[in-house]
């Protein structure tokens, strides 16, 4: 009996294996790289909002709640009350005196009694089996380019594609029932394999120039999602030459990974504390 936003839960997550940023090339020191995030879980329809931190702290869980209540308000919802456990970052002064302002109600799990807030530990759980087995299958696929700090990306995708599954009794996605809209399930084209090669048009020939004879027309890159700034038609791809995460238009995907060779020899070493304790 629910509306979207009416209750809210909110939770942290860690992950021992430190994620690269975003917006950069993928060399920053490991001081200033991703350790967890916040999940905040809508109880009415079930839809996920994630937000990776670097540190699980007042001031960037506060950002990330402003980033997810802006993202709601997108869509007409507002969030009127939080549920989450007793941690410092929700029980500090500064998280009240923001809910405060806006006049939200706060509630917290029993002490101990992570159930009472299962709603966003089940989505903790989700998230995090569907990006792992993404990461370990491109992994086995590609393992030249296996890399478990992409794991923010491979987050991000599975936040996305479990928002968007239309569920098999209703037949209406999480998405649906937040933004109380239909996403064209037609879309569903535009999503290819987390990890896989993604072959990129060459700039000067997009802009409409020409190359030389001889010189290759596309570079290789790696999907890692879809563009939450843009059209479905547009993917996030890194680049394996300089590191950088960019949204392109000009691709073609290679889904089977048939042109990337792969063997025994070549597989990462599971076994290393980094993909152990993703």
């Amino acid at each position: 009996d629910l509306f979207p936003g009416q209750k809210v839960s909110v939770d942290h997550f860690i992950c021992s294996t430190k994620g690269r940023l975003l917006h950069t090339y993928g060399k920053e020191p490991d001081k200033e790289k991703y350790t967890g995030g916040a999940i905040f879980v809508d109880h009415a329809s079930g839809y996920i909002f994630v937000v990776p931190q670097v540190h699980l702290n007042t001031h960037e869980t506060l950002a990330a709640k402003a980033a997810f209540e802006s993202h709601a308000r997108d869509f007409g919802v507002l969030p009127q009350e939080y549920v989450s456990d007793n941690g410092k970052v929700f029980a500090s002064a500064d998280y009240r005196q923001h809910l405060e302002v806006f006049a939200q109600i706060h509630r917290f799990a029993g002490v101990g009694a992570h159930h009472h807030n299962g709603i966003a530990e089940r989505a903790i759980a989700t998230t995090m089996s569907i990006a792992r087995t993404m990461l370990l299958h491109a992994a086995i696929h590609w393992p030249e380019v296996a890399n478990a700090q992409l794991w923010t990306l491979a987050v991000l995708h599975a936040v996305h594609l479990f928002n968007h599954m239309p569920s098999l009794t209703n037949g209406l996605s999480p998405y649906d029932i937040f933004t109380r809209t239909r996403w064209p399930q037609a879309k569903f084209q535009d999503c290819h394999v987390w990890g896989c090669p993604v072959y990129v048009l060459d700039k000067a020939l997009s802009d409409g120039n020409k190359l030389p004879r001889f010189k290759p027309r596309s570079s290789r890159h790696v999907y890692v999602g879809v563009s939450p700034k843009h059209a479905s038609t547009v993917p996030l791809v890194l680049n394996l030459e300089t590191g950088a995460v960019t949204p392109q238009f000009h691709i073609v995907f290679d889904d089977w990974f048939a042109t990337v060779p792969a063997d025994a020899s070549k597989l990462p070493n599971f076994g290393t504390p980094e993909w152990l304790q993703l």
